[in-house]
């Protein structure tokens, strides 16, 4: 009974990774949501000053940030989600649009 346990133990660990992108892809995947969040931001594109990729975080404007997460999934989800749960934009402490003309940077 244990080993049974056990084999359906290691059946369902082994199909967690087999559903996750491998590091190398994944880090590409993420770069690419955070550029293409650049990209629909003027002003954070007219602003930028950094991306700390490990933070997870685009730094532009004089102290403004845009933090990414990437979404909490169960077990169960990551084995029936395809692809695997993507970054995703989490909050902003400046506003990421100009307040007055797009054509005119503050």
């Amino acid at each position: 009974m244990r080993q049974l346990g056990f084999g359906l133990l290691c059946l369902v660990y082994s199909s967690v990774s087999f559903a996750m992108m491998a590091p190398k892809y994944q880090v590409a995947e993420d770069l690419r949501v955070m550029t293409d969040f650049i990209a629909a931001h003027p002003k954070v594109a007219e602003t930028l000053e950094s991306i700390d990729y490990k933070a997870r975080t685009i730094y532009f404007s004089d102290g403004c940030k845009a933090v990414f997460e990437v979404p909490e999934s169960s077990v169960v989800e990551l084995l029936l989600s395809e692809p695997p749960p993507q970054l995703t934009f989490k909050s902003s402490n400046c506003e990421l649009e100009y307040a007055n003309k797009p054509d005119q940077p503050r």
